[in-house]
């Protein structure tokens, strides 16, 4: 298993991996987080920017 924190984040609209799969995913990593990310389609690191560094930035505690 990884040593380094795991951050998975889905979208709601995101039909190329529905959010069940990302979450079941996310279940199989021990100490991972599970994040959706609202109003996005695919690309919710541009999208929804500020949301999604905020999520990346309570996993890193940074």
């Amino acid at each position: 298993m990884s040593e380094s924190p795991i951050l998975m984040c889905t979208t709601g609209q995101d039909h190329s991996t529905p959010p069940e799969m990302s979450e079941q995913i996310s279940r199989n990593w021990r100490g991972s987080t599970f994040r959706t990310i609202p109003d996005v389609a695919h690309i919710s690191n541009v999208e929804q920017a500020d949301f999604f560094n905020r999520q990346v930035a309570a996993v890193l505690r940074v």
